[in-house]
């Protein structure tokens, strides 16, 4: 981790441990070093309805989640890098070819079943339109960011939609649980969230901003913000990780 990151790291510690930290939710993690979440263990099974909001080359949660407890899982992803990978696995894994993804770190499970996950190719926003997705700055990378995290020039148009609109079209009236990493896109999504008082059981959240070295000084206070209207919406924190991804379940 460089010099930047490890102080920004350290501020932002410093913040969330001001937070009041849930320890009494049981929790276990699924996934690679690089893609994998916590979430609550013991909420999710076969019945459960899962919205996984950003793909990239990583699917290793959603298929162990998938491998482990069968829900039915909607993956969100709008990014032709991202569809390229999913449908390159899950057309391997089904020939009974071994995959992987993060330069082969990381062996995705074989025994996987596809006929709950669907993967759908827009994004996921506040409102219904479309949107433009800026490339990032590193060519090795593939996710792109509609707030333009990067300040790249170059990008590609694409369809987003509403948790409530997506809802609404696949005949859901909650979820259980929804990952979102969305490359810096999250903090509409969560106030969406909140203001539309979506039933969402455990909702897995990367904060993208800090990662990105040319953000503004108050990328801090956003996050520091979001934390606090979903926990005065009565989500209790319940685990903080790297420390940028964290795991909010519903009281």
């Amino acid at each position: 981790m460089s010099k930047f990151l490890t102080k920004q790291y350290n501020k932002i510690r410093e913040k969330l441990h001001s937070f009041s930290l849930d320890t009494n939710t049981p929790l276990q993690r699924f996934g690679s070093e690089y893609g994998g979440w916590f979430f609550p263990k013991g909420q999710i099974n076969s019945e459960s309805i899962c919205y996984f909001a950003g793909a990239g080359t990583d699917i290793s949660f959603d298929l162990e989640m998938s491998k482990n407890y069968h829900p039915n899982i909607f993956i969100f992803d709008p990014t032709p890098g991202a569809i390229t990978h999913f449908q390159t696995t899950k057309k391997g894994i089904l020939a009974g070819n071994e995959m992987y993804t993060q330069g082969k770190k990381y062996k995705y499970p074989s025994d996987v079943s596809f006929d709950k996950i669907q993967f759908l190719d827009y994004g996921v926003w506040n409102k219904n339109e479309t949107l433009k997705f800026y490339v990032p700055a590193n060519k090795d990378f593939i996710s792109h960011s509609v707030k333009n995290l990067n300040n790249t020039s170059d990008y590609f148009d694409a369809k987003v939609k509403s948790l409530s609109s997506i809802m609404t079209e696949l005949g859901h009236d909650h979820i259980d649980l929804l990952k979102i990493d969305i490359e810096g896109a999250e903090y509409e999504v969560l106030d969406d969230i909140v203001t539309s008082n979506i039933p969402i059981g455990a909702i897995c959240v990367e904060f993208d901003e800090n990662f990105m070295t040319n953000i503004d000084s108050n990328y801090l206070k956003r996050i520091i913000a979001a934390v606090k209207r979903l926990q005065h919406a009565g989500y209790k924190l319940a685990h903080v990780e790297k420390p940028f991804d964290m795991t909010f379940v519903k009281e």
